[in-house]
């Protein structure tokens, strides 16, 4: 079995109901009885740089018709004086060959709740995901080697234990709803002595892109150690061991830590900074960086430990009259643009209270910039900052409160909803209080251009220290991970 999902990390770094009507697994008749035999049990302790973060446990039963997988993630946290606990359980099924035919996952981030259910029909996952009492349906294909993310540890150990072994295939991130490329390498068999006790074990690689996981697994297929990211490590421990948290719980200004950014030369009043010129260092590809109407690329070369950007950044200038679409009028560029207006399970532009409440903030405004400044300045001021992330729009609008990313899917699904395309961006903004970069996430609307906001800071245009990485859905945004821990940032010039 798997550790802790790398994609929980996600969520740390930036009341469920469901409606009337059949799940979808209930759909899918799992009559097992009692006929089932355990295969494995695994309690891991999760760590980061050393202290405990929390723990996974996760079981493998075999019946007549296939397997059975349950695994829970457990993490605790403490904010600002409170502790936060987030939560990942899941039932899947498998076939005898492997291939996932339903599973149910419940996740639980800081006081707020989500399920996603999904049916193998043909070569698609059907899919039902409610948080916030609004359930949402969505299809992937699943076609070739697809394993969900959940039974991944156990599909490597059936694929077979072989040093020198490689091969491909692709992951389906079941909290996430994409699909993922993947390649598995095992590397070498040795001994390795852990807690007083030595095992042989099968060094495993996984990679994503640049983004790389170790395992340490037994020629039983039972996962000894695992290393997701810098100073991120799960380890087998007895069930005692792994829940305790005697050692005190850690703060979520870790987080901060490990991902802020620190450059050579502090911003003063970063808010107020319209020109940055910065180099970026350490970048694994160069075409990772985006060049847009906001930030330029000056020149590409390669360094020491991957190539150096030099980008120009600025904070734009909206001119009065001449730029502004009708919110009514038609995309200009539809083909292009349509994926910016659609409703998904995280931006529910169509549903009927996000609608309403968008037409209420405009009233009768006809300029989709007004429009779009007017459900800036409203969710800056109707979601309290709070360290905690929402899962959804109706997620956040409901609870009132939320992080970068809360505040984005927000804004989205309202902006949208009035017919102004909207893209969910993520990058890195200067941050102050703790003198470096952090990662962050904020919205860019079409009005004849593209023009950047942030409903989270509360910028109509947002100052020149925000650096755009990724833009997009779960998919782009697991593109960060080839920048977290690694990228390094030089200021070279400013201007206010």
């Amino acid at each position: 079995m798997r550790s802790l999902p790398i994609y929980l990390i996600i969520f740390l770094i930036f009341s469920y109901e469901v409606k009337d009507g059949d799940s979808l697994v209930e759909k899918n008749d799992h009559t097992i009885g009692s006929n089932l035999m355990l295969i494995n049990e695994e309690w891991m302790g999760v760590y980061l740089n050393g202290r405990k973060l929390g723990f996974v446990h996760s079981s493998i039963r075999e019946w007549e018709r296939g397997y059975i997988i349950n695994s829970r993630a457990y993490i605790k946290l403490k904010a600002m004086g409170e502790i936060q606990e987030t939560s990942f359980t899941q039932e899947s099924y498998l076939t005898k060959g492997l291939i996932p035919e339903s599973f149910t996952l419940f996740q639980e981030m800081m006081g707020h709740r989500q399920r996603i259910e999904g049916i193998l029909v043909g070569d698609t996952m059907k899919l039902e995901i409610s948080s916030a009492g609004v359930t949402s349906k969505k299809e992937v294909g699943l076609v070739g080697d697809v394993s969900i993310s959940g039974a991944l540890g156990f599909v490597i150990y059936k694929k077979g234990l072989e040093v020198g072994k490689s091969y491909s295939m692709k992951a389906f991130l079941e909290p996430l709803q994409i699909i993922i490329p993947i390649e598995i390498e095992i590397k070498e068999k040795k001994g390795i002595e852990l807690k007083g006790k030595r095992f042989e074990v099968f060094v495993i690689e996984e990679r994503y892109g640049n983004l790389v996981s170790t395992i340490w697994m037994t020629e039983d297929g039972e996962t000894i150690k695992e290393i997701s990211m810098e100073g991120l490590e799960s380890i087998r421990e007895e069930e005692d061991v792994a829940i305790n948290f005697e050692g005190g719980i850690i703060p979520i200004s870790s987080f901060i830590t490990m991902s802020l950014i620190k450059p050579d030369t502090p911003i003063e009043n970063p808010d107020k900074v319209r020109m940055l010129k910065v180099r970026l260092m350490n970048i694994s590809d160069p075409d990772l960086i985006i060049s847009d109407q906001r930030q330029k690329i000056v020149s590409k070369k390669r360094g020491d430990r991957g190539y150096e950007i030099r980008l120009d950044i600025r904070s734009e200038e909206i001119k009065e009259g001449g730029e502004a679409l009708s919110v009514k009028s038609k995309i200009k560029d539809k083909k292009s643009n349509i994926r910016y207006i659609e409703d998904t399970p995280e931006i529910q532009s169509s549903h009927h209270e996000i609608k309403a409440r968008a037409k209420e903030i405009i009233g009768d405004e006809k300029d989709a910039w007004k429009a779009a400044v007017s459900i800036n300045e409203w969710i800056y001021n109707y979601l309290e900052k709070r360290p905690v992330d929402t899962f959804s729009a109706m997620d956040a609008l409901k609870s009132k409160e939320g992080e970068c990313q809360s505040h984005t899917n927000l804004y989205a699904a309202m902006a949208r909803s009035l017919g102004i395309p909207t893209k969910v961006v993520s990058g890195l903004v200067y941050s102050p209080e703790h003198k470096g970069f952090l990662y962050h996430a904020w919205p860019e609307v079409y009005v004849g251009r593209w023009i950047a906001l942030d409903p989270s800071l509360g910028q109509t245009t947002v100052d020149a220290t925000h650096i755009k990485l990724v833009e997009g859905g779960w998919g782009e945004q697991l593109k960060l991970f080839e920048f977290i821990g690694k990228i390094r940032i030089e200021v070279l010039d400013q201007d206010f």
